[in-house]
C-alpha cells in the first residue's frame, strides 16, 4: 500500500464547462477502507448542478485545491467498437487482441498511482462529445481490477453480493455489449453493466452512484448524457471499492 494514499474527489457527469475534479491526500492509521464522508451539491453556468463526493480512506484528511477541468487522456490503447465479442480477443489467453491490449494499459496505468489518479479523474471528466478516456477502456480497465482482484483472493464484494469475477465472466461472454440496451443476442448492454455494478457496491459505493444519478438527470442533459455519467460513475466507484489507485491493475 501507499504511505499516503490518494482518493477522489469527484465531479458529476455534466458538461466539462461545469465540471470540477480535486483530490485528496491523507494519512491513514490503518488499512484503507473507502468511506463517504461529504455530498455537497453546487450549481454553475448554464445552471447545471454538479456534485462532489469526498471518498476517505482514512483518517487526517487534508483536500487538495478544486481544478476545473483537471487532467486529462486516456492510455492510448487500441480497441475494436466491441472488444467483447471480438473473434480476436480471447480474454485470458497469452495470444490475441485482449492480451495486447492489456499490456498496453497496464504499462500505462501500473507506472505510478499519479498516474492512475490522472486517469481516473480524466475517466469521470470524458463526456460523449469529449471522450479523453473511451467507455470501452474503461470497460478493460474494471475488467483487469476483477481479474487481479482473483489473484489477490479478494475477489468477493465486500458487499456480500456475489464476485467480481462473475462480472468479468459476463462480460467476457459479451453479455454488455450492444451500447446501451444491449443487441439482438440477449445481452443487457451498458445498462446491465451498470446494474451488476450498482448491485454488488458497498453502501457507500451505491451512495456515490445515486447522487451521480441524481446530478446527472437534473442538468437536463440528453438521455445520452445521463447514461454515460452513470456508466462513468459506476466504474468509479467499482475501481475506488477495488484499492485500483493504490494498487493498480
Amino acid at each position: 500500500g501507499l504511505d499516503m494514499p490518494t482518493t477522489l474527489l469527484a465531479s458529476s457527469r455534466v458538461p466539462r464547462s461545469s465540471t470540477a475534479i480535486a483530490l485528496c491526500r491523507h494519512r491513514a492509521r490503518t488499512r484503507p477502507h473507502l468511506a463517504t464522508r461529504a455530498v455537497r451539491v453546487h450549481t454553475s453556468p448554464p445552471h447545471r448542478p454538479r456534485f462532489l463526493v469526498v471518498l476517505n480512506t482514512g483518517a487526517d484528511a487534508v483536500e487538495a485545491e478544486i481544478v476545473p477541468d483537471g487532467p486529462r487522456g486516456g492510455t492510448g490503447v487500441a480497441l475494436p467498437p466491441e472488444p467483447w465479442t471480438s473473434p480476436n480477443w480471447n480474454w485470458g489467453s497469452a495470444r490475441g487482441d485482449a492480451h495486447d491490449a492489456a499490456r498496453v494499459v497496464r504499462g500505462v496505468l501500473n507506472e505510478s498511482p499519479s498516474r492512475r489518479r490522472d486517469w481516473i479523474t480524466a475517466m469521470v471528466q470524458s463526456t460523449p462529445s469529449d471522450d479523453a478516456v473511451p467507455w470501452e477502456e474503461v470497460k478493460l480497465v474494471m475488467a483487469l481490477a476483477f481479474q487481479l482482484s482473483g489473484h489477490m483472493r479478494r475477489e468477493v464484494c465486500r458487499s456480500g453480493n456475489g464476485t467480481w469475477l462473475e462480472v468479468m465472466a459476463m462480460m467476457q461472454r459479451g453479455y454488455f455489449e450492444g451500447g446501451m440496451t444491449g443487441g439482438d443476442g440477449g445481452g443487457g448492454g451498458d445498462l446491465a453493466l451498470a446494474m451488476e455494478l450498482e448491485a454488488r457496491l458497498t453502501p457507500d459505493g451505491k451512495n456515490l452512484l445515486r447522487d451521480a444519478k441524481a446530478a446527472a438527470s437534473a442538468s437536463g442533459a440528453p438521455a445520452a448524457w445521463v447514461h454515460d455519467a452513470v456508466r462513468r460513475s459506476a466504474a468509479m466507484a467499482v475501481l475506488l471499492e477495488l484499492q485500483f489507485l493504490e494498487d493498480g491493475i
